[in-house]
């Protein structure tokens, strides 16, 4: 049974299952682009995940502000999860 089903069986009216429609956008600026790659870099910070932007295993923060190039051997797993 689909997790928002099996909620209204057990009796759960938390409001909408699903969160509301995204929206995409052209990015029309290197200005703008700059405002949303800071963004991406900052948000696991904020969110508590990790203490600094290069802290984030999936993060191109020290590419784009160390500029740093190729695949950094301490962030590839090898266990096959994909992570």
């Amino acid at each position: 049974m689909v997790p928002q089903v099996r909620a209204r069986v057990l009796g759960a009216n938390l409001g909408p299952f699903w969160q509301a429609r995204y929206y995409d956008r052209n990015v029309r600026d290197y200005q703008e682009f700059t405002v949303k790659l800071r963004y991406l870099h900052r948000n696991p910070v904020k969110r508590g995940l990790v203490a600094q932007p290069d802290d984030w295993k999936w993060s191109t923060y020290r590419h784009y502000a160390l500029r740093e190039t190729g695949v950094r051997r301490d962030r590839i797993t090898t266990d096959g999860d994909g992570s």
